[in-house]
């Protein structure tokens, strides 16, 4: 359901140039896994995790266009 969510902005990140979303990507990847490091609450966890899923989904389709 998330991913399905996050997949309908898909469009503005297929607008950027592919040397700034690599950028983004990048950095919200390191700060997520950061974040997920330094916390010990369980549910921001499964949370941090159930984005990875839908940014994964969203991700592999602004690759296979770029």
């Amino acid at each position: 359901m998330l991913a399905a969510i996050v997949g309908l902005y898909i469009h503005l990140l297929e607008k950027l140039k592919p040397r700034v979303f690599y950028m983004l990507d990048s950095f919200y990847l390191c700060a997520a896994y950061y974040l997920v490091g330094i916390t010990d609450n369980p549910v921001v966890i499964i949370f941090a995790f159930l984005l990875f899923i839908a940014y994964e989904r969203t991700r592999n389709i602004i690759f296979e266009a770029h």
